[in-house]
């Protein structure tokens, strides 16, 4: 009934794609919009072999933020920067946070609050993708980008269906 990140004395022994990509040479980053503090995540994502950790506490993005920290289009642009500043072999993940309550975004395309948000995310998303590929350094990244967590989108899905609980996850490049 309790997070694993909340107990780095287990979390610390579970496998993890961080700490293998970095005994085999490769940079690890981790980039999110919001606090990395809450639920204990950042002593979490270092003990699973992130080294480099960046969050709403350590950003100057010129860009509002929101009840969670940044919007995904600051963040994209943020991560793409990032991901240019780090030597290649690298893993870099991105934690997005426009399609959480309360699905506030700067542009409307749907009517649907959390419809709206997850085509925001997703334009960012993309956004972030053409921006990688642009890059040579593309063959030598793994860029994984997750949303924060699930919803019951289409609407209508049981709490107890499996399907309530999946969680977009990108796994990405050369």
């Amino acid at each position: 009934k309790s997070s694993i990140m909340k107990s780095p004395a287990k979390s610390r022994n579970l496998g993890s794609i961080a700490r293998s990509f970095r005994r085999e040479g490769y940079n690890t980053r981790f980039v999110h919009g919001g606090d990395l503090n809450f639920t204990d995540m950042s002593s979490y994502l270092y003990s699973t072999g992130y080294a480099h950790l960046s969050d709403l506490k350590s950003l100057d993005i010129d860009a509002p933020t929101g009840k969670w920290g940044y919007a995904d289009d600051a963040m994209a642009q943020e991560f793409v920067k990032q991901v240019a500043s780090t030597p290649s072999p690298m893993l870099a993940t991105w934690l997005t946070l426009s399609s959480h309550e309360p699905f506030e975004v700067s542009e409307h395309h749907f009517e649907d609050k959390m419809l709206n948000a997850m085509w925001f995310a997703d334009r960012e998303i993309g956004r972030v993708v053409s921006a990688l590929k642009e890059q040579e350094r593309w063959a030598n990244m793994l860029v994984i980008i997750i949303a924060d967590h699930a919803y019951p989108y289409p609407y209508g899905v049981a709490n107890y269906a499996a399907e309530r609980h999946h969680i977009p996850m990108l796994w990405l490049g050369g």
